[in-house]
């Protein structure tokens, strides 16, 4: 059931507020459907959210959600929302949170100009904001994003 028309972009691309997700946040909404982390991924399937990745978080995604989400139609879902997101390739992935692995966020962020990363993970919460970018809890962002007009 998660065809094109889930995942259809808003009738104003400029008006979709774009946001880089952590993988964590993904395997969160396949166990909650009504945590904020599924709230945040059904906008991006139904256009509120313009979902940015790079190379290295779709690597991770790949390698990550196979293993931490047994729902088959989960994974499904994942698959078909990250088909239509918004690659970036950022020119480098500098040092900045005290895990390196979780740098890439960042950089796709940057890269890709997003409004704010969510994520439920301690080292990038910790570097809140990065150049401008919001760095988020789910349940923040989305608290945030549902009173806007």
């Amino acid at each position: 059931p998660y065809g094109v028309q889930h995942a259809r972009t808003s009738s104003s691309h400029e008006a979709m507020i774009r946001i880089v997700i952590d993988t964590n946040v993904f395997v969160a909404a396949a166990y909650n459907p009504r945590s904020a982390s599924c709230k945040i991924v059904s906008g991006v399937e139904g256009g509120q959210f313009k979902l940015i990745v790079s190379p290295d978080i779709l690597r991770e995604l790949e390698t990550v959600l196979p293993k931490a989400v047994r729902s088959k139609e989960a994974q499904a879902r994942f698959r078909q929302l990250i088909q239509y997101a918004e690659t970036v390739t950022p020119a480098e992935v500098p040092y900045v949170t005290a895990d390196r692995s979780d740098d890439k966020f960042l950089a796709a962020a940057v890269t890709g100009q997003a409004e704010a990363v969510i994520t439920n993970d301690e080292h990038l919460l910790a570097v809140h904001p990065h150049q401008g970018i919001a760095i988020m809890r789910p349940t923040a962002f989305w608290n945030r994003v549902d009173r806007r007009p």
